[in-house]
This record gives structure tokens, C-alpha cells and sequence, in this order.
């Protein structure tokens, strides 16, 4: 911590006084630490011997060498639980946001937001139908809350996506229902236009407990949707709808409670409170409230081990000057935990991503593959219609093309160049989702998968709002949830593919990795069921690859630091699992470096 902070206090930037009484505060804590180790580290916050989740060095390393304090490094006394798909998520959500009392309060932060969503629709298109629906609008529910003097903070992306889709107009609503600050467009994420604040995450204290949601899905238009996928059902057809993605949804979150739900609460708490204000002004500081501090505090009575992973690009950090006051040169730990995971993988892989095109990551995957039985990928075919400013329309097959290209480039081409003889691929299989019992010809007839989903060998899952991009890799406020435990990732298996392979959780060809994935190829060999096969094409043309050049341009920007000394914090994470790390690291640290 001392060497660290020096160099905290030798960067040009942010020389001041207090930086030399800081290193020297740093100096008395590890002086104490050499000598009284047990007494800075929370008793209920201790790491256990771990296979797949980061070690202190790999945390430190993700973060240019600064500890990261503002949150537990693994927790172990979690419960957790899959909410599949927007009917379960959102109506879990509308149960406890309607159940928060005076005092409590709901935060979130997200990519984009529908205020008329309905959380928990009902059929039926009666007077009392309509009413319900109406009072269960997201906005409708938490001005409601707002009446019972619950406070609503909700942090919503800013940037020129957000522009194109009227962000700013719905969080204006919200604010028009619910009051000031209530909804806030947060330009505070990597490049400030073309990154995004992607975290999916939501937290709400319900009277002296904190409970947390994290993973893929915003509450946004055309995300309701139910296991069976029927968008001609009546509760479907009542949502908002989104003028693209007109087709069944397939996202995920995760219920938490426990050190991680403080956790994420934390990572809201350090964003809303960045002495950096957004561009629509100064927010007024909220205060630290989490059960583990309160004096009548029995325990979590939960036992999963999770490690919380981010991305905070550290462009944003040293050229904004945003997240100084927890993470000053960004982090990288859910990349860190990408590359080390699958270094260590032994059985096999399964990853679930809306783009997977991510080179850097992808090469990790087919590396992965010469030490495991073999690798499941499902994504999209990314067939879209598209209309842009100007009166440009993009057609599903150009935009497919365009997103497909990197999609060969960062797998299939991976492939061949690391065994040109074609042995490794055939343990490699690529997989779309689509409305059973339809053909795959039609842009409405796909299931578009969003999740965000790696396991491995049934003891890691890595899950949240990271997506397989070089902009939620290195750029993005981004947030996942590490949990490693060999009881609970097996049933968290079967109860991700019961719903692909459409059968109960506990049916015998779920038993096992081996059968599962059996049972996959069997279902998608015979072409009508709901997982289809899937290689990328490989654009040929000109005019195809310079669209596609143009479309990952503007939609992944890298948020990267490059120079002599802040390189090593990207070699450092490339190389978690290795003892590579540690020389990064104290490359880190030397007095030497001056960033």
C-alpha cells in the first residue's frame, strides 16, 4: 500500500499534501498489518482457498496495483438465486419494490429504461385488467414507493445510443412522477459517447435487510418475455416494444443476498457519490447503510463463495479523472477472472454472450478447448432490421453479415490458425436459439439470447452484464458475480439447459456435462427444435468488411491505458493464473514508474 500510494502522489495530476500523509498512513497500516494481519481483514469477509476466483495479487494487479478496499475480496455466506427470463426477474422485482416501506430505499443502475414496463402483467383486456397493468408500470410502482417516503435513485446511461432511443425523455418521466434525482443519465462510463454504463443492477433495503439483483437485463422494452418465448401471447403484446429487437428475449439475473449484495450495494454507492458529478450536475451524496453494520446484526444465513468482478476502463479513469475514489486507474478484475478461469478449466466450457466477438477473450475459449472435453458457445446470428438517422435502413442480412465477420475472426478463425488440421474445432460448437417448431428464416423466429454466461466444469459460473467486447472488457462500467461451489453450479446447469433443451431441470439427460451435451447436439441435429447450429460467416466483399470495420469502431471503443508503466496492468491480467502476475505487479510498483 505505501509504494502504491507514492505513486498515487508522484503523478502530476494529482500532487497534493494530503498525498504524502496518505502514503504515510499506508506506511503505519502495513506496519500493523505485518504484525496484527487478522485485525484488517472482517471476519465475515475471509477468502477461502480458491480454484477459479481471483488471489489478492490478480485483484491488486487488475487495479494497477492499488488494493481494493471498498469492497470484500470472496464472501462466503450468500444465497443466490437464477431469475430466468423478464416474467421471473421483473416479477420478483415488482414483489419486493412493492414491498419496500418508509425508510427504505430502491438504487439501480442500468443501460436503458422503459418506464412504462409493466413489471407483472396480467392477461386480459377488461377495466380491471388494465388498471392492474397500469399500476404495475415501473414508473407507476416507484412513485408509489416514493409516496411511502422510500428513496428512489436510479442511475441510467448517457451517450449517444442513449440519444438515438430518447433515454434522456424517460428518465425526465420518472423524474416528472417520482421527484428530483430520482432518475439520473450518467455520462460517468469510459469514453463518455460511445461507452456506456452497462451495469445491471439493482438494490433495495427492505427494513433491515439489503437484497440485490445483478445480470443481463434492463427493464427496457421487448426484455418481458416468459420460458415458452410466445410473442403472441397477450401479456407480451402489452409491453412497450422495442422498434429493433421485435422477437423473443432470453436474459438473466440473479437474486442475491449477502456480503455480495453489500457488494454491488458498495460499487452503486461509489458511482453515485463520485466527486466527478455527470453532466446534468452535482448529485446529493447518499450515506452507507448495510445490515453487516447494524448493531442488531444476526448473519447471513447463506453459504456460496462469490467473488464480485468489474470492469472500469482505465482511460476513463486517468483522462475523465472519474472512480478516484475507488478504483483511480480503472479494474479489470472480471477480465482477470476470464483469462485465469479458463486457463484452469478441465472438463468442459459453456459461454453465453449477445455478440461474442471479443478476440482477446475468444482466444482464451479455444485455448481452453485442447484441455477440456469440449466447448459450448450460444450467441446470435445478429439478423436485424434496422432504420438509422438520415432515413438509412440496414437490412437483417448486411447488419448479420457485418457482426458476423468478428465473429469468424474471434472464433472460428482462432480455430484454424491454433490447429490448421481441424481436430480442435469439432470440440468446439456454436449454437443459435430459436422459436421451436419455426424455421430460422425470419428475424422474429429467433430467440435472442443476451445472458452473459461462462461455466465451467460445474464449479464456476461467471455471470452479470459482461459481454464478450472489447468495450465491456476494458471500457464500460460493467459488474459480474463470480461463484464457485461444485453444489450449486450443477443445478444452475440443469436449470439453464432444461429451458434450452426444453425439459424439467431434473430429467436424466441433465444428469451429467456429458449428457447434457449430448442431448444438445441430438436436439440440435435435428434442426426444428429450439437450439440450432451455428457457424459465422466470413464476409468476402469490400463493402462488407469496411462496414463491419465502421460498426465495431464506434460500437467498441477500447478503454485500455497504454504507455511504459500502465501497460502492465492489461499483461497482468492476460496473465492471471501464472506467476507472470507477480512480476507484473511489482513492475507496478517499483519507485521507478511515473504514470
Amino acid at each position: 500500500p505505501f509504494l502504491t500510494t507514492c505513486v498515487c502522489a508522484r503523478d502530476s495530476s494529482i500532487r497534493k499534501p494530503w498525498a504524502v500523509a496518505a502514503a504515510a498512513m499506508a506506511l503505519v497500516k502495513t506496519l500493523l498489518a505485518l504484525s496484527t494481519c487478522t485485525l484488517l481483514v472482517p471476519l465475515a469477509r475471509g477468502a477461502p482457498d480458491a480454484t477459479f476466483l481471483l488471489s489478492s495479487a490478480e485483484m491488486e494487479a487488475s487495479r494497477f496495483g492499488m488494493p481494493r478496499e471498498d469492497l470484500a475480496h470472496v464472501s462466503t455466506n450468500n444465497n443466490i438465486t437464477y431469475l430466468p427470463n423478464g416474467d421471473k426477474f421483473m416479477g420478483r422485482l415488482y414483489d419486493v419494490l412493492t414491498s419496500t416501506q418508509a425508510g427504505d430505499f430502491v438504487y439501480a443502475s442500468f443501460w436503458a429504461v422503459t418506464p412504462q414496463e409493466i413489471l407483472k402483467p396480467v392477461g386480459g383486456d377488461d377495466e380491471a385488467a388494465n388498471r392492474t397493468n397500469r399500476e404495475r408500470m415501473l414508473v407507476n410502482v416507484l412513485a408509489a414507493a416514493v409516496a411511502r417516503n422510500v428513496t428512489v435513485r436510479l442511475l441510467v446511461s448517457s451517450g449517444s445510443p442513449q440519444d438515438y432511443m430518447g433515454m434522456p425523455k424517460q428518465c425526465e418521466l420518472i423524474r416528472k412522477h417520482c421527484g428530483p434525482e430520482t432518475c439520473v443519465m450518467d455520462d460517468r462510463h469510459g469514453h463518455s459517447r460511445l461507452g456506456s454504463s452497462h451495469e445491471k443492477i439493482w438494490m433495495v433495503r427492505l427494513g433491515q435487510r439489503l437484497i440485490a439483483f445483478s445480470g443481463s437485463m434492463d427493464i427496457f422494452a421487448s426484455r418481458w418475455d416468459t420460458a415458452e418465448h410466445d410473442i403472441n401471447s397477450s401479456r407480451w403484446k402489452k409491453q412497450p416494444q422495442d422498434p429493433i429487437f421485435r422477437h423473443p428475449w432470453h436474459g438473466t439475473m440473479y437474486e442475491i443476498e449477502g456480503t455480495a449484495a453489500e457488494d454491488i450495494y458498495m460499487t452503486f454507492l461509489g458511482r453515485w457519490n463520485d466527486p466527478k458529478a455527470p453532466k446534468s450536475g452535482a448529485l446529493t451524496p447518499l450515506g452507507l447503510w448495510v445490515p453487516s453494520q447494524q448493531a442488531n446484526f444476526a448473519g447471513y444465513s447463506g453459504s456460496l463463495p462469490v467473488q464480485v468482478v468489474r470492469t472500469f476502463g482505465c482511460r476513463g479513469a486517468r483522462e475523465q479523472r472519474i472512480y478516484q475514489n475507488f478504483a483511480p486507474y480503472g479494474e479489470y478484475s472480471y477480465a482477470a477472472l476470464w483469462f485465469k478461469a479458463l486457463r484452469r478449466a478441465q472438463k468442459y466450457v459453456f459461454v453465453a454472450d449477445q455478440f461474442m466477438f471479443f478476440a482477446e477473450a475468444m482466444e482464451a475459449v479455444v485455448a481452453a478447448a485442447e484441455h477440456v472435453d469440449f466447448v459450448i458457445i450460444f450467441t446470435n446470428n445478429q439478423k436485424h432490421s434496422l432504420s438509422l438517422p438520415l432515413g438509412i435502413h440496414a437490412s437483417p442480412s448486411v447488419l448479420a453479415d457485418a457482426f458476423q465477420y468478428w465473429q469468424h475472426r474471434a472464433v472460428i478463425d482462432a480455430l484454424e490458425k491454433r490447429d490448421p488440421s481441424g481436430k480442435l474445432a469439432q470440440k468446439v460448437h456454436m449454437f443459435n436459439l430459436y422459436k421451436e417448431g419455426l424455421k430460422d428464416d425470419k428475424v422474429s423466429n429467433q430467440i435472442y439470447d443476451h445472458e452473459k454466461t461462462l461455466l465451467i466444469d460445474d464449479e464456476l459460473a461467471l455471470v452479470g452484464s459482461t459481454g464478450v467486447e472489447e468495450v465491456g472488457f476494458t471500457n464500460d462500467a460493467e459488474l459480474s458475480v463470480a461463484i464457485e461451489s461444485a453444489e450449486y453450479v450443477p443445478g444452475l446447469r440443469r436449470q439453464m439447459f432444461a429451458e434450452y433443451l426444453q425439459l424439467t431441470p431434473d430429467d436424466a439427460r441433465l444428469d451429467t456435462p456429458q449428457s447434457t451435451h449430448q442431448e444438445l447436439l441430438r436436439q440440435a441435429d435435428d434442426n426444428t427444435r429450439r437450439v440450432r447450429h451455428f457457424s459465422p460467416v466470413k464476409s468476402r466483399s469490400i463493402a462488407e468488411m469496411a462496414l463491419a470495420e465502421a460498426i465495431y469502431a464506434y460500437a467498441e471503443p477500447d478503454g485500455r491505458c497504454t504507455g511504459s508503466a500502465l501497460k502492465h496492468q492489461w499483461q497482468a491480467v492476460r496473465a492471471a493464473g501464472t506467476d507472470r502476475v507477480q512480476e507484473e505487479l511489482d513492475a507496478m510498483r517499483s519507485p521507478r514508474i511515473f504514470v
